[in-house]
């Protein structure tokens, strides 16, 4: 058991940071894979289908992410100052989860075409993404489970617990996807049951794994704790949410300027800059006891050491991603379709500008979770929806219409100008981020 008060710093985030690293990336990989086996052995327009799943899978894993990580973020704090009642923390995230599962399942299922036609699909696009989602929002609440149990393994001092525990489900899935794409021929529906299939395991190894903490509390509801999940699990929750309103935002515009295949490239972008910024999350992920624990303990000193070595690993992740999509980035388009020319060029095009400050997210990243971390959720709340609804919609909206009438950039095509709309939102939020660091009371 890691001891948070007393361990160096680097060797706390090395023991923490590492394995959840891996796990998350693990657990990233879940979709990506889906979506590489899918372009490679379905087809372009399935491609197109899947990233219109993104909104409504957005919308799932925020609901995951307002339970897993609120909780994970309470228990935390609460072990830091030596309160020992994390089973009351787990049986409340769990039965969060189950009423958020509920919610989410009846709303996207009683509007699923409805939703799709929203998100800017169309004939040749929505059955792909009806038949993924059909099985998907009903395994959701394992996907969930899976992923909150894990953050709270990890929270109570068993980083590399929950690393096995994300890798196994994630290599389980690699495993199956094949199987019931190509062997089995399910297409599309074959991913969607592999990923279910590998994250119902996921889940019940990790119930197992905290099954100790459960027999010492009573299993219900404390409303207190309840609140005090929400509160911290917000700005995540409210990530993911504005991620959707993005997406969704972003597929209109796409299908305005470049059709069903500009739809289809921008599923391949996001899968890409999510692979890099989860890491970071993953990051996040193995900061967030540390600091948690040393806050709660009013350890200044190791908090703001923490702080600054994460602000340092996240900005190295981004800054590789960015090499990667300034100087591969047609390789990247073939690792998800290697069969259509026109949309390996327009992917390899738009990942250019849709990345092109993407070296400047880890620090963002890095802030916001330490708000989070601490418990301060409004600032955390902030700076998430300033960059996803503050900043990106608008330049969304505005860009593509009258940045060509600029004098010098009537180069630039209406698409072009869309992918810039993130690198902008990118550079005014970390700039926000950045102030209000400097002015915080509690470091200086």
């Amino acid at each position: 058991m890691a001891d948070f008060r007393n361990d160096s710093i680097l060797k706390l985030i090395w023991e923490f940071t590492l394995p959840s690293l891996i796990g998350t990336l693990a657990n990233t990989i879940y979709n990506i894979v889906d979506r590489i086996f899918i372009g490679q052995g379905v087809g372009t327009f399935a491609i197109s289908g899947l990233a219109l799943t993104f909104p409504i899978m957005n919308i799932m894993t925020a609901f995951g992410m307002l339970v897993g990580q609120g909780a994970a973020a309470e228990m935390s704090i609460r072990l830091g100052r030596r309160d020992h009642s994390e089973g009351s923390v787990l049986s409340n995230m769990i039965l969060l989860t189950f009423v958020n599962y509920l919610l989410v399942t009846v709303v996207c299922y009683l509007n699923l075409d409805r939703i799709l036609e929203l998100f800017g699909g169309s004939p040749n696009t929505i059955p792909y993404a009806r038949q993924y989602l059909e099985i998907i929002i009903p395994g959701h609440f394992m996907t969930s489970l899976g992923f909150g149990l894990s953050n709270v393994i990890r929270s109570s001092g068993r980083p590399k617990v929950a690393m096995c525990t994300l890798i196994a489900g994630a290599s389980l899935n690699i495993l199956l996807d094949p199987i019931f794409i190509f062997v089995f021929n399910l297409g599309i529906r074959g991913a969607a049951i592999a990923t279910v299939i590998s994250m119902t395991l996921t889940a019940l190894w990790a119930l197992y794994e905290v099954s100790g903490m459960l027999k010492s509390c009573e299993l219900k509801p404390d409303f207190h704790i309840l609140f005090r999940i929400v509160s911290i699990g917000m700005a995540p929750f409210l990530l993911q949410i504005c991620n959707s309103l993005v997406n969704v935002e972003m597929n209109r515009s796409l299908s305005l300027y470049g059709g069903d295949l500009a739809i289809g490239a921008f599923g391949i972008i996001t899968s890409f800059s999510t692979l890099i910024t989860m890491m970071v999350v993953g990051v996040n992920h193995g900061l967030q006891p540390i600091i948690g624990y040393n806050y709660g303990a009013g350890l200044k000193r190791r908090v703001a050491e923490t702080l600054r070595i994460g602000v340092i690993i996240g900005t190295i992740i981004t800054t590789f991603g960015w090499l990667l999509a300034m100087f591969c980035p047609v390789y990247i388009a073939k690792c998800f379709n290697s069969n259509d020319e026109v949309l390996i060029g327009m992917t390899a095009n738009g990942l250019r500008f849709y990345c092109l400050f993407l070296g400047f997210v880890g620090f963002h990243l890095v802030i916001t979770n330490y708000y989070q971390s601490i418990g301060r959720s409004n600032i955390s709340i902030l700076l998430t929806l300033m960059r996803q609804v503050g900043f990106l919609i608008p330049f969304i909206l505005i860009l593509p219409a009258y940045l060509p009438l600029v004098p010098g950039m009537s180069g630039l095509t209406e698409l072009n100008c869309l992918w810039l709309a993130q690198p902008a939102s990118v550079i005014c939020s970390v700039l926000l981020a950045f102030i209000i660091i400097r002015n915080d009371k509690y470091l200086n």
